[in-house]
């Protein structure tokens, strides 16, 4: 008679423990919600340098450090041998003003790239949260760059206006090179 007590009893904690591990299984399954969050979720303009006599991608061997004109934030620091970068845009402002100082051996020179743009809310789902799109209404600069031997901004373009999360090439930075 004990042996069959014990026979029922090991039947029940088979039973109890079958249970539980098919209630953990199926709130695990529960919990595994598809978000459809983009990976990348960085809204930057997307810089490429070009050589303005060619018209072709370059690499600048000058040292570039790129600031928000106004504030003391640095945005892009001491980039070397750089092809292009991506900056961030303000939230806030419809225009963004970057500092581009290039540095050499024995000199520097400082130009300013403005960009205009509009400011558009992107919502994908609660899950993901809101980002902020923009769209370049158009870009304005200055050619500081005098200083013997380096390479300064000789004009700016608009490639693609629609700064995203798609990470295609925003605006084109044509540079005189030395």
């Amino acid at each position: 008679m004990l042996h069959k007590i014990r026979q029922i009893m090991h039947r029940q904690r088979l039973t109890a423990c079958t249970a539980a591990a098919v209630v953990a299984l199926v709130a695990y399954a529960a919990s595994c919600s598809n978000i459809d969050c983009p990976l990348n979720n960085k809204v930057e303009l997307a810089c490429g340098f070009y050589n303005s006599e060619t018209n072709g991608s370059t690499t600048i061997g000058d040292t570039i450090t790129i600031t928000a004109a106004g504030t003391d934030s640095i945005l892009f620091n001491y980039g070397y041998n750089i092809s292009s970068l991506d900056l961030p845009m303000s939230y806030m402002r419809e225009v963004d003003t970057f500092v581009v100082k290039i540095m050499g051996l024995e000199a520097s020179s400082v130009d300013t790239i403005f960009v205009s743009h509009t400011n558009e809310p992107h919502f994908e789902s609660v899950d993901c949260g809101m980002s902020m799109f923009h769209k370049i209404k158009g870009v304005e600069w200055t050619s500081n760059g005098n200083a013997a031997g380096l390479s300064r901004i000789d004009s700016v373009a608009v490639a693609n206006p629609k700064v995203n999360y798609d990470e295609t090439e925003n605006i084109k930075i044509y540079f005189t090179l030395p």
